[in-house]
Formats: structure tokens, sequence, C-alpha cells
């Protein structure tokens, strides 16, 4: 990903609709699971800054976040961890070359979130220690996803639940991909090929971002359009919606793309900007 994509993404991540309106679905997901309440520990592969790690609705009192840039985002809190025990136990003692710990900034209901530095393919943490494992628009980034969806079976316990979410549909490729540094847009039978292959029960993939689909198709279209006619887009360097268009109209935004919490888990969606994938260990 570009250096300043990064910085302008991890910058938004706390209050940027899209971001808003994903963890709003994907809490009202895992409420629906009974994941929310039952899972102790949780794992957030690719987590940024951790800001989903705070504000999803977790009762989980472990919750550590593997990212190669922990402790070095925009917003990322490194203040001491009074509470960080049960993180210290999960972190393997011999962790992969390169990776490391940053503490994070206790909850205020107790818990308390660490940021391990580290890569998703291989994060240093022990295996079979997390109920719950996040893996939320990263799979993307990577040029080859099934080592880090291995790496996300290996973490989870036996019966433990892992929740995907990557961007869909190879004909929306756009400026935004290009800009944020993706390799492929996926199908839904894509995804639950990966997911299987690497022994886990794929419970459920379905398309999602729905309800804007059709705007954001438009959009797509009128950038590859212009891109034709003009060459426009290759006189600078790529940027992605997040950037160019902040949090306009945000609060309409959100609302409409998080009015989808209210089937999701129950309807699968034939088509969407994204894909949500639930899938578990075997016992």
């Amino acid at each position: 990903m570009l250096s300043d994509e990064r910085a302008a993404l991890a910058a938004q991540e706390e209050g940027h609709w899209w971001f808003r309106a994903r963890r709003r679905i994907v809490g009202r997901l895992l409420e629906r699971l009974g994941v929310a309440q039952r899972a102790v520990s949780v794992a957030d592969l690719g987590c940024g800054a951790g800001v989903d790690l705070r504000r999803l609705p977790l009762a989980a009192a472990v919750r550590v976040g593997i990212d190669a840039a922990a402790g070095r985002w925009s917003g990322a809190r490194t203040d001491s961890l009074r509470r960080g025990r049960p993180e210290r136990e999960a972190v393997r003692r011999d962790p992969a070359p390169g990776g490391g710990a940053d503490p994070a900034a206790a909850l205020g209901d107790g818990a308390a979130v660490l940021l391990v530095r580290g890569a998703a393919e291989r994060a240093p943490l022990r295996s079979a220690r997390f109920d719950l494992v996040l893996a939320l628009d990263v799979l993307e980034h990577l040029d080859d996803d099934a080592p880090a969806i291995a790496e996300a079976a290996r973490l989870l316990a036996p019966g433990g639940t892992l929740v995907v979410s990557v961007p869909a549909w190879p004909f929306l490729w756009s400026e935004h991909d290009e800009a944020l540094g993706h390799k492929r847009r996926y199908r839904r039978a894509n995804l639950r090929r990966g997911l299987a292959a690497a022994g886990l029960r794929v419970e459920r993939v379905t398309y999602f971002n729905t309800l804007l689909f059709p705007v954001a198709l438009a959009y797509r279209l009128a950038w590859k359009w212009t891109l034709k006619r003009t060459g426009a887009a290759r006189s600078r360097p790529p940027q992605s919606d997040t950037r160019r268009l902040g949090n306009r109209a945000g609060a309409a935004l959100e609302a409409i793309f998080a009015a989808e919490r209210l089937w999701v888990g129950r309807l699968d969606a034939p088509f969407g900007i994204s894909l949500l994938a639930v899938a578990r260990k075997p016992r």
C-alpha cells in the first residue's frame, strides 16, 4: 500500500462512514452467531490501529491485533498495559523474525488490546488460543492469501470462528484498488474454496454492501471510461475512494450501508461491493 494512502486510511478508521458501518454489520453478525458474548479471546489479522478490536461489541477480555505496522499507525496508542498477562501468554516466546508486541491502552471495561507487530501469514502467536479470529479486508493485500487463511486456522481453538471480509467482483477493479495495494477482488466461490482448503468448515459466504452497489458500479464504470478516454488517472498516483471523497454525506451513507445489519447472518445477498464469510474450525 502506498505510504500516504496507508496513513490516510489509518486516520479515517475511527470516524469514516464505511468503517463505522462495517463495524455495525460485523458486530451484529457476531451477536447473531453468539460469538460476541461467548468468545474469551479474539485475534485480528491486519488490525491497523486496532480500532475494530476496541469498538466491536465483544465481551472478550483478551484482544490481540496483528499488523506489520503495529504501533506506528496514526492514532495507535502505546501506553503501559496494566492488565496484559492474558495477551502476553498468548504471544509466542519465540516470535517470528521481526515480530514484536506493542502494548496498547487498557479498555475501560477491563479488557485490553495488545498490538503485535507481525505478518498475517506468520503471526507471532501460539496455536489454538483464540475463540474468534477476524480478517477484515486484509487478504486482498497479499500476493498469496492461502498462508494467511492457514494461519488464521492455526490460531483458532477447536470450534473457534473465523470472520473474513474482502472486496468483491473483479470487474469492479478501479483506481481505489490500485491505491490501496490490492492484489485481487473476490468471487464468492473463490473465497469459499480458499477457506475450505485450510480445513475450515464454511458456514456462510454472502455479499454485502449491497444497497450501495448500484452507486459503486456507476462510479467505477465512469472511472474506467474516463481513464480510457483521457488517460488522466495515469498522470498522477492513484487515490483511494476514501481519501479522494473523504467523509462527504457520511451520516447518510453510514445509515444506508449499516441497514444491512438487519439481515446479515439471516439472508445471503446475491451481489454487493464486498463479501463476508463465516467459517469454523472443526472440533
